[in-house]
């Protein structure tokens, strides 16, 4: 079976916005820092599915995200596709209403170095915040 979702490289200046997943048993990837997103619903464009998964987990309606690229994983015998989108933001955490999960914050490339990440986009989150901060 091929699950599909959505994933957005948030970016305020030289910071990520990330958000710490629940605690709850049985959820992928519990407790970890990941990228805002999730499931594509049925019949759901990509594009429409990263725009409401913004708005349901931290409130902010977003317009033209830039589609970057796919990644596939593995889980469980089910091959995972996730469409992954950048955007700009500039609102403040304190502007931000979360939907879902424990905590949202901004990182930059050092303060990224002490949280645990999904494995799946912790190369992704890296590359990101290096480049933000001219690191590469």
């Amino acid at each position: 079976m091929i699950k599909r979702g959505t994933k957005i490289l948030l970016t305020k200046g030289d910071t990520l916005l990330l958000q710490h997943r629940d605690n709850k048993k049985g959820l992928p990837n519990a407790n970890l820092w990941s990228l805002i997103g999730g499931e594509i619903d049925d019949r759901e464009s990509k594009e429409n599915s990263i725009c409401r998964e913004v708005l349901e987990e931290i409130g902010l309606n977003i317009e033209n995200p830039t589609f970057l690229n796919e990644q596939h994983d593995f889980r469980n015998g089910n091959e995972l596709v996730s469409y992954i989108f950048e955007d700009t933001i500039e609102k403040e955490i304190e502007e931000l209403t979360l939907g879902e999960g424990q905590e949202i914050r901004y990182f930059n490339y050092q303060d990224v170095k002490n949280i645990e990440i999904t494995p799946i986009y912790e190369r992704m989150i890296f590359s990101k915040l290096e480049t933000l901060e001219g690191k590469k």
